[in-house]
């Protein structure tokens, strides 16, 4: 520190700065704007800031500005404001990953977690299985084949006790027309596959008011305390991998209207709980996907499955770096023979009758 601001500093320190300075002291130390958010005057070097903002006032703008576009954002598509946080410490702090992600458009092909090898689980319902896609021209894939083709820099085994569609290895846990309770309920033989990145989609069936689809209920509040607590369960069995979860697909079904809504604007809230337990959690914003691919306001059209992939890869981009370490354990074995049978189509009910599962050496 400077001999200029090393007198500020001490004068500030003492309380004995001079009036000329205006250099505020005690709760009169920082700024406050009309919303109650509050922007320290006086920072560590000692300097009053008067005029021109240094680096950290830099950042505060800088981070004020993407959190009032986000917020634009949401409230345009109708999902509620973001949480405003209103005060701030006077000494810079790190600022840690966000716990929100906005689909960004990555460039295909780049070099994920710095080469790590990625498990991939990927958690959910018909939208994540495909098998809605494979009947209207698909090939049975959902969004797993066109995120595999974009991580060509990285080894990619897809986890999961199912497999459908057309691929290799095209493995996931995830049961069409089903709930969260009962992904829950089904999930653990999955889990044991120990994958170090897990997609989760969830919570579409829930919101339907046909009792037979939504078994435990459609309200909202409740649809996110069992998402909640299926996170915290896959977390315990997994707990050194990176969680997506995803604000889900946008329906214009206006009968889901209100609770899809509902539940979309408590998922960051969910995600960012987790996070400061120290989870690898992020939620990945899927809200402004293109209605017009999802040919009945609910599941993708083939288009929309690549494009579902696309986004799932952007996402992956984002990842703070290092999250995603080494898989735990040898891969799972995939089964052999015809493990696709179904195609993704016209499958007996999930439960009933399983694809052929992968098994833990």
């Amino acid at each position: 520190m400077g001999p200029d601001a090393k007198f500020t500093f001490d004068q500030n320190a003492n309380g004995t700065a001079l009036s000329d300075f205006n250099i505020p002291t005690g709760d009169d130390a920082s700024t406050s704007s009309d919303e109650g958010w509050r922007i320290p005057n006086v920072l560590p070097d000692g300097y009053a800031r008067a005029f021109h903002p240094q680096i950290l006032l830099h950042q505060v703008i800088a981070n004020r500005i993407i959190f009032d576009m986000m917020s634009q954002n949401n409230k345009v598509n109708g999902y509620g404001e973001l949480p405003l946080v209103t005060e701030m410490g006077s000494c810079r702090a790190d600022s840690g990953p966000t716990t929100y992600l906005t689909h960004q458009g990555a460039k295909t092909g780049e070099l994920i977690q710095n080469g790590v090898k990625l498990r991939i689980l990927p958690v959910g319902d018909s939208i994540t299985y495909g098998r809605h896609e494979a009947g209207d021209g698909g090939d049975g894939n959902g969004y797993r084949g066109r995120l595999k083709e974009h991580l060509t820099q990285n080894t990619v085994v897809f986890a999961g006790a199912r497999a459908a569609g057309t691929m290799e290895n095209g493995n996931f846990a995830a049961w069409p027309g089903k709930t969260i309770q009962f992904m829950a309920d089904h999930v653990d033989p999955s889990l044991l596959h120990r994958p170090n990145l897990i997609l989760l989609h969830a919570g579409t069936n829930d919101l339907e008011d046909r009792p037979r689809y939504s078994t435990e209920g459609n309200d909202p509040r409740g649809m996110a305390d069992r998402l909640g607590a299926l996170i915290d369960q896959m977390f315990l069995a997994c707990p050194d991998a990176v969680m997506l979860v995803a604000m889900i697909l946008p329906t214009c079904d206006p009968h889901k209207l209100v609770n899809h809504k509902a539940f979309i604007s408590m998922i960051p809230s969910i995600v960012k709980e987790r996070r400061l337990q120290g989870r690898r959690i992020l939620a990945v914003d899927f809200t402004d996907f293109p209605l017009d691919q999802l040919y009945d306001c609910i599941h993708p059209m083939p288009d929309g499955y690549h494009m579902m992939g696309d986004w799932w890869y952007d996402y992956l981009t984002q990842i703070p770096p290092y999250w995603v370490t080494e898989p735990i354990g040898d891969d799972p074995v995939m089964p052999s023979g015809d493990g696709h049978r179904y195609g993704g189509v016209k499958k007996p009910a999930p439960g009933s009758e399983p694809s052929k599962p992968a098994v833990v050496p």
